[in-house]
């Protein structure tokens, strides 16, 4: 398991990254170890959303305390090589944000991103990226726009799961008002990945 950043509530935000071997508390006893990573990083920052693509041993890290960087890391779970951050340039995409969700489809390299919330407001837009990994072309955003007669209320901090088999991403729960009162709804969205 890998982690990227955050905030303790004390000291301010975070911009390392930690991986957990052993997680699932199978082969060993679980243990943290902090990656030494190379060249320029990715600012210290909260709620950011990230996926990793086992393939090519890449997290892909999405927005957080409001800004709509895309960074990729390299060599993720610290094997195969040295750890190193690379910032993705991608089209024009969705509006800086914090406490969205994202979900990765690994067989076609898309990160699917929906909702959170913004300087203006919280969101449930959607908004997928190709290439997502930095690999097979350049990366580029596609807003999507869902059917159905009751969309998702604009919400922050829920979570998200995605079934490839299916292309379905499923969310749940989250907060949809400022006053950040939680709410226990579930919402799936088909063609998830945009295809």
């Amino acid at each position: 398991m890998m982690i990227f950043g955050g905030n303790d509530c004390f000291s301010g935000f975070y911009n390392d990254v930690w991986v957990l071997s052993n997680a699932n508390g199978l082969g060993g006893t679980p243990a943290w170890t902090q990656l030494a990573l190379a060249g320029a990083a990715p600012s210290a920052r909260s709620n950011a959303s990230a996926v990793y693509d086992p393939t090519s041993n890449r997290m892909i890290v999405f927005g957080g305390s409001s800004t709509a960087e895309v960074w990729i890391l390299l060599n993720a779970n610290g094997l195969g090589g040295a750890p190193a951050w690379t910032q993705l340039t991608p089209s024009p995409g969705p509006a800086g944000r914090y406490a969205q969700s994202a979900v990765y489809d690994t067989a076609n390299n898309r990160m699917t991103i929906f909702g959170g919330g913004a300087n203006s407001g919280l969101l449930n837009d959607v908004w997928v990226l190709s290439n997502a990994n930095g690999l097979g072309g350049t990366p580029v955003w596609t807003q999507l726009a869902p059917a159905g007669a009751i969309p998702p209320a604009p919400r922050a901090a829920h979570t998200a799961v995605y079934d490839p088999a299916s292309n379905v991403m499923t969310i749940f729960g989250g907060y949809i008002d400022s006053q950040e009162i939680p709410i226990s709804d579930v919402f799936t969205l088909q063609h998830a990945n945009g295809l």
